[in-house]
Protein backbone atom coordinates (compact mmCIF):
# COMPACT_ATOMS: atom_id res chain seq x y z
CA UNK A 1 0.00 0.00 0.00
CA UNK A 2 1.37 3.13 -1.17
CA UNK A 3 0.81 7.09 -0.06
CA UNK A 4 1.08 10.03 -1.63
CA UNK A 5 3.95 11.92 0.26
CA UNK A 6 5.13 15.46 -0.50
CA UNK A 7 8.79 16.34 -1.08
CA UNK A 8 10.60 19.80 0.31
CA UNK A 9 10.09 20.86 -3.21
CA UNK A 10 6.51 20.75 -3.06
CA UNK A 11 6.54 17.70 -5.70
CA UNK A 12 4.88 14.38 -4.51
CA UNK A 13 6.20 10.46 -4.16
CA UNK A 14 4.55 7.48 -3.55
CA UNK A 15 5.80 5.65 -0.09
CA UNK A 16 5.42 2.44 0.89
CA UNK A 17 3.37 2.32 4.22
CA UNK A 18 4.60 -1.17 6.38
CA UNK A 19 1.69 -0.36 8.56
CA UNK A 20 -1.14 0.30 6.01
CA UNK A 21 -0.09 -3.01 4.03
CA UNK A 22 -0.16 -4.99 7.07
CA UNK A 23 -3.70 -3.54 7.69
CA UNK A 24 -4.74 -4.18 4.36
CA UNK A 25 -3.64 -8.26 4.02
CA UNK A 26 -4.78 -8.34 7.67
CA UNK A 27 -8.41 -7.17 7.29
CA UNK A 28 -8.45 -9.04 3.64
CA UNK A 29 -7.26 -12.41 5.63
CA UNK A 30 -10.06 -12.30 7.96
CA UNK A 31 -12.76 -12.45 4.90
CA UNK A 32 -11.19 -15.58 3.65
CA UNK A 33 -12.84 -18.88 4.07
CA UNK A 34 -11.16 -21.30 6.77
CA UNK A 35 -11.01 -25.12 5.80
CA UNK A 36 -11.95 -27.54 8.97
CA UNK A 37 -9.43 -30.38 9.58
CA UNK A 38 -12.52 -32.13 9.67
CA UNK A 39 -13.36 -31.93 6.03
CA UNK A 40 -16.38 -32.76 4.41
CA UNK A 41 -16.90 -35.72 6.77
CA UNK A 42 -20.19 -35.04 7.99
CA UNK A 43 -20.87 -38.08 9.28
CA UNK A 44 -18.14 -37.57 12.40
CA UNK A 45 -19.32 -33.73 12.14
CA UNK A 46 -23.20 -35.41 13.00
CA UNK A 47 -21.90 -37.73 15.87
CA UNK A 48 -19.75 -35.30 17.46
CA UNK A 49 -22.80 -32.18 17.29
CA UNK A 50 -24.99 -34.94 18.83
CA UNK A 51 -23.14 -36.12 21.20
CA UNK A 52 -21.89 -32.09 22.50
CA UNK A 53 -25.54 -31.09 22.33
CA UNK A 54 -27.66 -34.10 23.25
CA UNK A 55 -25.53 -36.18 25.65
CA UNK A 56 -23.23 -33.59 27.19
CA UNK A 57 -20.12 -35.53 26.09
CA UNK A 58 -16.74 -33.48 26.39
CA UNK A 59 -14.38 -33.48 23.63
CA UNK A 60 -12.18 -36.38 25.60
CA UNK A 61 -14.94 -38.27 25.91
CA UNK A 62 -16.31 -38.70 22.33
CA UNK A 63 -12.73 -39.14 21.12
CA UNK A 64 -12.22 -41.59 23.71
CA UNK A 65 -15.31 -43.46 22.84
CA UNK A 66 -14.39 -43.27 18.92
CA UNK A 67 -11.45 -45.08 19.58
CA UNK A 68 -12.68 -47.95 22.26
CA UNK A 69 -15.80 -48.90 20.31
CA UNK A 70 -13.48 -48.43 17.11
CA UNK A 71 -15.91 -46.36 15.45
CA UNK A 72 -14.54 -45.48 11.68
CA UNK A 73 -14.53 -42.13 10.00
CA UNK A 74 -12.69 -40.88 7.23
CA UNK A 75 -11.33 -38.72 8.91
CA UNK A 76 -9.81 -38.12 12.73
CA UNK A 77 -9.02 -35.61 14.64
CA UNK A 78 -7.63 -35.38 18.20
CA UNK A 79 -9.03 -33.67 21.60
CA UNK A 80 -7.29 -30.73 20.97
CA UNK A 81 -8.82 -29.56 17.62
CA UNK A 82 -12.03 -31.07 18.26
Amino acid sequence: MSLAHEKTDWSEEEKCRADAAQADYAAKASHRERSLKIGKDHKLEDHIREKINLEKYSPDAIIGEIKTKGLEFEGMICTRTL
